[in-house]
């Protein structure tokens, strides 16, 4: 099995490698940013782009069979939570599965009286199942206890290291 991962954290790969205890690869990957990075094990099994994940497509490694989203689209906002989505489709194969692990919380505390700071509300936003059932559109959405899972989607990985 081979892994891919894509992230804008460059220091969280940066851990994630030296933790590892493995030799990696280190090359450009300017398709994701100028300053994105392509991080690949020595046996070419992991590979882990750190740049623009909206900018992620099937030109770079095709499409998968599984995709698991852990606490990425509620970095977004409503408008790039589309293109997140169009990017996860593109990438799934038909039949695919995706798991998305997501926060959802009430917004009502962000009108409240007494909370009103004078910046905009940063991430994380939260996703509920109405608004990933929103701009996923086909798919079958379920909630589990407060995770929002994408059941067309479930998927469990066996790690490789």
């Amino acid at each position: 099995m081979e892994v891919i991962g894509v992230d804008i954290a460059h220091e969280a790969f940066k851990q994630f490698r030296s933790r590892s205890g493995q030799d990696w690869t280190e090359t450009a990957a300017p398709k994701l940013g100028p300053e994105a990075k392509l991080f690949t094990r020595k046996d070419g099994k992991i590979k882990l782009y750190a740049g623009d994940v909206l900018k992620f497509s099937p030109d770079l490694e095709g499409a998968f069979d599984a995709i698991n989203d852990c606490y990425g689209i509620h970095s977004f906002d409503i408008e790039k939570r589309q293109m997140f989505a169009t990017m996860i489709k593109s990438v799934l194969n038909p039949g695919g599965r995706v798991l998305m692990e997501e926060i959802a919380y009430d917004t009502s505390i962000l009108t409240d009286e007494n909370f009103k700071p004078p910046w905009p509300v940063p991430p994380p936003y939260s996703v509920t199942v109405e608004s990933v059932k929103s701009i996923f559109g086909r798919f079958t959405v379920a909630q589990l206890k407060t995770r929002v899972v994408i059941i067309l989607l479930l998927c469990a990985f066996s790690s490789p290291w």
